[in-house]
């Protein structure tokens, strides 16, 4: 049952990948100018994990990716673990997903709880672009190996393929059309509804035109920025040991991703002004999780707990608390999951810890290392977990703990060193009774869930 002073409407939207500073790139400013007008702004999340689903599964259910199982190896949200449209559905909400990714629908388990699923690639005609088809198929190892199985052919590569259809042109104005459209159908029935909608274009390849274009002008200097995005797709630096993208070309790759977020931004502003202003509705913009352009020797998004990677922006446009609000507090992404349910006026198991963390809650974040085809190099063989102390960062790897400083703005992300003397930075840094309890409860939790995937 909806309770009174609940929210009509939740529209959560993700950009997928978008790092938070190719966001906050004109003077701290996002360019939403009605969402930062009337929105809290949360300056310093992380998101639990590095890629799609795993990072999806934890702000639709709170937990780790330890917790619910969701990780490069094991792919498959669990079925006995709760997804939160599955709660809201319970509740009276018609749950709706409108994507244009396949990583967020049935082929994961991340369908589970939607009333209906509308899907970019079977709704838009793809356009005809033979040469980006060609990089995808290229800079996709799973698509490539699906070539080569006659049974696999048949029964997924078609669907494949016209998913893919979607990093070759812009699909963001068809996402917020269908989610106006089905906010009428629910209210035409008499229901709240829940819409998530995942957005592609700062995704791989990074869109800078509504189809596919390069931002280099000349026909040399287009070559490399071809050959950088197959190396980006295809992680070659997995299994050449180092990081194989010149760093001129990085840059343009890196802006590749900041000028996408220009070309989406006007349309998600004018949206959410749309369904918040004078509208009973909350509305949520983030993103799943960032990228990587050569941080700390990294690309793409598996793999990874660096700033690039997992710090994202978030803002909470409230139906009723309308004062905007900078919060610089850390947190984790995964938080949603409580917010959303405490919104609604439904207990979550741990409260609404994003607005109200209690003690000794600290953001993590985890990854697991990728293998890519049995070739992984040796030195990427090792899974992570992550913390975050006000301005510091600690990681466990391989058995050691690493400290960053949190990234600045401008200028290269630092490296995670080796702690002097083997430093314990749970039971040696500032940190309260309850932080060391939590910490250490969830790092022997990580520790066992990863010998389970060895």
């Amino acid at each position: 049952m909806i309770l009174k002073g609940s929210p009509r409407n939740i529209i959560l939207i993700v950009a997928d990948s978008l790092r938070y500073d190719s966001v906050y790139q004109e003077d701290e400013s996002a360019g939403l100018p009605y969402l930062e007008s009337c929105a809290k702004q949360f300056k310093q999340v992380r998101s639990a994990s590095c890629w799609t689903v795993p990072s999806t599964t934890s702000f639709f259910t709170g937990f780790m990716p330890h917790e619910h199982g969701v990780t490069t190896k094991s792919r498959h949200v669990p079925p006995e673990i709760q997804l939160l449209p599955e709660r809201l559905r319970q509740e009276g909400y018609l749950t709706v997903q409108v994507t244009a990714n396949v990583a967020t629908t049935e082929v994961f388990g991340l369908h589970r709880g939607f009333d209906w699923l509308m899907k970019a690639w079977l709704e838009i005609k793809p356009v005809s672009q033979l040469f980006m088809k060609a990089l995808l198929l290229l800079s996709k190892q799973r698509i490539r190996n699906k070539l080569l199985s006659r049974d696999a052919l048949m029964r997924d590569l078609g669907k494949d393929l016209r998913a893919s259809s979607v990093y070759v042109q812009n699909t963001h104005e068809w996402a917020l059309t269908r989610t106006s459209q089905v906010l009428e159908e629910a209210k035409r029935l008499g229901k709240p509804a829940f819409v998530f909608v995942n957005l592609m274009e700062a995704h791989f390849p990074y869109h800078v035109a509504p189809t596919f274009r390069f931002l280099s002008n000349n026909p040399y200097q287009m070559a490399r920025e071809f050959k950088g995005l197959f190396q980006m797709g295809n992680q070659t630096f997995l299994t050449k040991g180092c990081v194989d993208i010149p760093s001129d070309v990085l840059r343009v790759l890196r802006e590749r991703q900041r000028k996408s977020w220009k070309l989406i931004r006007n349309a998600i502003d004018s949206f959410a002004r749309i369904y918040h202003e004078d509208q009973d509705n909350l509305v949520i913009f983030t993103a799943d999780h960032g990228e990587n352009f050569g941080e700390q020797d990294w690309l793409y998004h598996f793999s990874n707990v660096t700033d690039a990677g997992t710090r994202v922006p978030l803002f909470w446009a409230d139906p009723t608390d309308r004062k905007p609000e900078i919060v610089t507090r850390p947190t984790n992404l995964m938080f949603l999951h409580d917010a959303i349910l405490e919104s609604c006026g439904l207990r979550s198991k741990t409260g609404n810890r994003l607005f109200e963390p209690g003690p000794g809650i600290l953001p993590l974040m985890e990854s697991f290392w990728y293998d890519k085809q049995g070739r992984t190099c040796q030195d990427y063989k090792y899974n992570q977990i992550c913390f975050l102390k006000g301005n510091d960062r600690f990681v466990m790897r391989n058995g050691r703990w690493l400290h960053a400083p949190v990234a600045q703005e401008e200028g290269s992300e630092p490296f995670f060193q080796p702690l002097s003397g083997g430093i314990d930075p749970v039971k040696e840094t500032l940190l309260a009774p309850e932080e060391r309890t939590y910490l250490g409860e969830t790092l022997s939790q990580f520790s066992r869930f990863c010998e389970t995937l060895s």
